[in-house]
């Protein structure tokens, strides 16, 4: 099963959009709320995909 991580400040509205652009596919999905909860999580748990924000609140996407 794939797993996408999406780090964004946002969470709750592109989460819901996420799961349900994805509804077909076999996924399971992570979201994080800023740079370094979502590094945290690519140590912990390496996503196959990663879907970033490139404006968060600690961190550029560029620096994550």
């Amino acid at each position: 099963m794939a797993h996408i991580l999406l780090i964004d400040d946002d969470e709750t509205f592109l989460t819901e959009q996420i799961r349900k652009a994805l509804s077909l596919l076999t996924y399971r999905l992570s979201a994080a709320g800023t740079g370094s909860a979502g590094l945290q999580l690519v140590r912990s748990d390496p996503p196959d995909v990663i879907l970033l924000d490139m404006q968060l609140p600690d961190l550029t996407g560029l620096e994550v």
